[in-house]
Formats: C-alpha cells, sequence, structure tokens
C-alpha cells in the first residue's frame, strides 16, 4: 500500500515508482487507488485542476493506465475527511480497479509510476492511496 500527496515539498507533487521485469508467465496487472481532494466541485474549471496519474512504461512504450483530476472525475464527498490546511469538504473517487494486459510485455523491464500534481495552488491538497497491486497469469 502507498500513499502519496501534492503536500510534500514546495512542488507541490509526488510520486512513487517500481522497476521490475514482467514474468512469462504474467498476463494482467491489477491494482486499486482512490484519489482524495478537496478541490473537486469547489474549484472545477477555475485552474485548480489537480491530477492523478498511472503510467506503464517500458523501452519501447509509454501506457497511461489512470488519470483521474478535479476537473474530470467523478467525485463522492467524504464527511470524516479532513486534509491539512483545506476546508472541511473533501471528495472522493472511490476505489478503483485498474486492470491492463501486460502479456506484450513478458520479460520485459518496465517501470510502474504513480503521480499525483497540484494545480494552481498549495493550499487544497489531494492524495491518493494505492494497494493490492499483483501480476497474474
Amino acid at each position: 500500500m502507498a500513499f502519496i500527496t501534492t503536500k510534500t515539498n514546495e512542488y507541490n507533487n509526488s510520486g512513487i515508482y517500481q522497476t521490475f521485469k514482467i514474468p512469462n508467465y504474467a498476463s494482467t496487472l491489477t491494482f486499486t487507488y482512490d484519489v482524495i481532494s478537496e478541490e473537486p466541485l469547489e474549484w472545477v474549471d477555475e485552474g485548480y485542476n489537480d491530477t492523478f496519474t498511472a503510467k506503464l512504461i517500458s523501452t519501447t512504450s509509454e501506457n497511461t493506465l489512470a488519470i483521474e483530476s478535479t476537473d474530470t472525475s467523478e467525485w463522492t464527498r467524504v464527511t470524516d475527511v479532513n486534509l491539512p490546511c483545506g476546508d472541511n469538504t473533501t471528495y472522493h473517487t472511490g476505489t478503483i480497479t485498474i486492470r491492463y494486459d501486460v502479456r506484450e510485455l513478458r520479460g520485459s523491464n518496465v517501470k510502474l509510476a504513480f503521480d499525483v500534481q497540484d494545480s494552481g495552488d498549495n493550499t487544497f491538497d489531494t492524495a491518493v492511496v494505492i494497494d493490492n497491486i499483483t501480476l497474474t497469469r
């Protein structure tokens, strides 16, 4: 499990990645995520479009597996979570499961990268919880 947030440094972004070799038996990469933010619904189309991206990068390709943003994602209100320095309006995407076919990448070295980026301010935070990363037959 990983938790990454925009409130980690002066650049207002944070990321995590892992490099590994796709085993010859693998057919599917799976993971779950839940994006949490104080910006949705209040700040849509106002220049505060925080984003989360998940990518699988090899020497021959870069595949975006997931992208969420303040302006375009579907959000649900969370009543018991308040991020530091913001207000009392927090939303989340809910747990989303990604399944990606990796058969064409068998035997390749890849980088699985997750990034959360703040846009337009450093007050209202966005974070993501990533979990259940697996490779299956």
